[in-house]
């Protein structure tokens, strides 16, 4: 699990500025007639403007990260939160894109870290929802279900993301916390097991005043 702590090495965002119409004779004069229609020079010129717009803001969602990614490094990881949860809000609610599954996979992995098990889960549903067979979401979600003794629920996660796995050092951590499920569910079994064989049903009163948990 160490390894995966590591920061997502996800490509860098590139800011390319697009150049029209360096040879072109067209002057800014020129791009407006005296009946002022637009021409093909004005609509590409929207065009880039707005492109640029969109770019200056994933640049931007880009250094939050970054800053984010940092402070993770050095074991900040409330303000790993803070700052990737202010980069999610930048934003659209139903955005699908691959910046927004990073984003939420980190956030997910500083709760594991703070033990916010029930508050990470939320985080790697969203990125469940758009990437069903994301291996680190599955792998970390798993962690967070052991986390507050859903072991069954984690052992379905784990498995699958040990399944979808085609490197064997991932493997093995998966492997890992695997067994590490397995065993805890087979704790509390034993502990279930214990507490029932206590049970004196020759005493109704006391019968009623243990509580017995289900076991799945």
């Amino acid at each position: 699990y160490d390894n995966w702590d590591r920061i997502d090495a996800d490509a860098e965002l590139v800011d390319v500025d697009t150049k029209i119409g360096i040879n072109s004779e067209t002057t800014a004069a020129s791009l407006y007639n005296d009946k002022k229609k637009s021409n093909p020079h004005q609509n590409i010129g929207i065009s880039i403007k707005s492109n640029r717009i969109l770019d200056n803001a994933n640049s931007q969602i880009d250094k939050i990260k970054r800053e984010a990614n940092g402070n993770f490094v050095i074991k900040n990881f409330n303000k790993s939160i803070e700052l990737y949860t202010t980069a999610i809000n930048m934003l659209s609610a139903d955005d699908k894109s691959s910046i927004n599954v990073v984003l939420h996979n980190n956030r997910g992995n500083c709760h594991i870290k703070l033990r916010n098990y029930k508050i990470g889960i939320k985080d790697f549903d969203f990125v469940l929802d758009i990437d069903k067979n994301n291996i680190k979401a599955l792998y970390r979600r798993g962690i967070c279900y052991s986390g507050i003794e859903q072991y069954h629920t984690a052992f379905e996660d784990l498995k699958k993301a040990y399944e979808l796995s085609t490197q064997e050092k991932e493997r093995e951590m998966i492997k890992a916390e695997i067994d590490k499920a397995i065993s805890s569910m087979n704790t509390l079994i034993l502990s279930q097991r214990s507490k029932m064989e206590k049970f004196n049903y020759t005493d109704e009163e006391q019968f009623h005043k243990v509580n017995i948990i289900d076991i799945p």
